[in-house]
C-alpha cells in the first residue's frame, strides 16, 4: 500500500490522465536542423532498453529491437539490489552502461543507487550516493553528460518540508557515499518551481532541461552545461496551450540533433510532443503524436535510440486496470499513428512502469 500511495505522488501526470487521447494536427515546424551531436554511431546493436518496474522492484533490460511478449535479456531484482527497500523514482544510463536510480530509502535518507554496466540478477549496487553532504532533497529526474557527470533534480521543500528550494545537484564521475556535489543550481534567479517532483533531462551537448511542476510556472528552463549557483536559465520554453494546471510533462528525451521530445498530458489526454532544437519562448510543439491508434495509455517516460526511434513506457496499472507496455514509434512519427513495435505480455516481466532509459 505504501508503494502505491508514493507512486501516486511522484507520477505527476497520472493524477490528470484519462484513458482517452486527443488528436491535434496542423502545428508547423518552427526551426531547421543542424548536424548530429551524438558521440556514438547509430548502431542499435550496442543499445539496450532499461525499464524500471516500480511495483515489483525490478529493472528489466531488452534489446532495442525487442517486440511482443518477450523475456528480458537481464533483470535486476532481489533483496541485494535495495530496490525493494526504497521507492525508486527514475533511471538513467551513462555512456559506459552504468545505471543510476533515484530513490527514497524507506525510513532513511534520500539516495542514488548505482549499478555496474551489465548488472544482472540479485546484485547489490556497486555504490550509493546519499547523506547530508550530497544535498539530495527528494531526488527525482536524472541525466548524465558526455563527461560522465550525474545531474539530479531535487524537489525540495514542497515535497519534503525541508525548507530548501528546488535544485539540480551535479556529481562527478565515480561519486560515492556522502559526497558533496561539484555544482548546485538553485535560487530565485533559476526560475525553478517544483510543487511536485520536477522531471529533468540532459541533451547531447550537456545542457540541463527541467520541467517546472509548480502551477504558476509549468514551463521548461534550460541551463548551460557548466551552470552553478543562483543563475538564470539560458532560455525558457513555454507550451502555448498551457492555461493554468491543464498541462503537465512527466519525461523528456532528445534525438540526435537535440530536438526535445516530451510525454505530456493536456487536459487529461496523453501525447508525445516534439520541440525543435533551440526552441524558446511561448510556442506550440513542432509536432504531436496522439490518438487512439498510438496505444499511449498512462504513459510515464520516453527515450530515443541511436536511430531516433521513440520508446514510451506506459504504466498500465498506475491508472487502474490496463496492461503495462513499451510502445515504439518510427523516427519522426506524428499524428494518430500506430507503434511499429510493442513490448507487452506475461513473459516480459513488466510491472507499473515508472521510468525507461536507453543505453549501452
Amino acid at each position: 500500500m505504501r508503494m502505491r500511495l508514493l507512486l501516486a505522488v511522484v507520477a505527476i501526470p497520472l493524477m490528470l490522465a484519462g484513458c482517452s487521447a486527443q488528436t491535434i494536427s496542423g502545428i508547423p515546424n518552427v526551426s531547421a536542423h543542424v548536424g548530429p551531436l551524438r558521440d556514438e554511431s547509430p548502431n542499435v546493436t550496442t543499445q539496450h532498453l532499461y525499464v524500471l518496474n516500480t511495483d515489483i522492484h525490478s529493472i528489466t533490460v531488452y534489446p532495442v529491437t525487442a517486440n511482443g511478449n518477450v523475456a528480458p535479456l537481464r533483470s535486476i531484482t532481489g533483496s541485494n539490489t535495495m530496490l525493494g527497500t526504497c521507492f525508486p523514482n527514475q533511471i538513467t544510463v551513462d555512456k559506459s552502461g552504468k545505471l543510476y536510480v533515484s530513490c527514497q530509502r524507506v525510513g532513511s535518507s534520500w539516495g542514488i543507487l548505482v549499478f555496474a554496466a551489465g548488472a544482472n540478477g540479485n546484485v547489490a549496487p556497486t555504490t550509493t550516493i546519499g547523506g547530508n553532504a550530497t544535498l539530495l532533497d527528494f531526488p527525482y529526474g536524472l541525466g548524465t553528460d558526455r563527461l560522465g557527470n550525474l545531474d539530479v533534480s531535487n524537489c525540495g521543500t514542497q515535497c519534503t518540508g525541508s525548507g530548501s528550494p528546488p535544485s539540480v545537484t551535479v556529481y562527478a564521475p565515480g561519486a560515492s557515499g556522502n559526497v558533496a556535489p561539484i555544482r548546485i543550481i538553485t535560487g530565485s534567479l533559476t526560475q525553478m518551481g517544483c510543487s511536485f517532483p520536477c522531471p529533468l533531462a540532459v541533451d547531447h551537448a550537456g545542457k540541463i532541461y527541467q520541467f517546472n511542476t509548480q502551477s504558476t510556472m509549468l514551463d521548461y528552463t534550460v541551463y548551460s552545461s557548466t551552470a552553478n549557483g543562483d543563475v538564470a536559465p539560458i532560455r525558457t520554453l513555454h507550451d502555448k496551450r498551457q492555461s493554468g494546471p491543464n498541462l503537465s510533462t512527466s519525461s523528456m528525451a532528445f534525438d540526435s540533433v537535440n530536438d526535445m521530445f516530451t510525454v505530456t498530458y493536456l487536459n487529461g489526454s496523453v501525447e508525445v510532443d516534439k520541440f525543435n532544437m533551440g526552441a524558446r519562448g511561448k510556442i506550440n510543439p513542432a509536432s504531436i503524436l496522439s490518438g487512439s491508434s498510438t496505444q499511449l495509455v498512462q504513459s510515464q517516460s520516453i527515450a530515443l535510440d541511436a536511430t531516433n526511434q521513440e520508446f514510451v513506457g506506459n504504466c498500465g496499472p498506475c491508472g487502474g486496470g490496463s496492461t503495462e507496455s513499451v510502445t515504439v514509434y518510427a523516427a519522426g512519427a506524428s499524428g494518430n499513428v500506430a507503434p511499429i513495435a510493442m513490448i507487452a505480455g506475461s513473459a516480459t516481466g513488466l510491472g507499473a512502469i515508472q521510468s525507461i532509459a536507453i543505453g549501452k
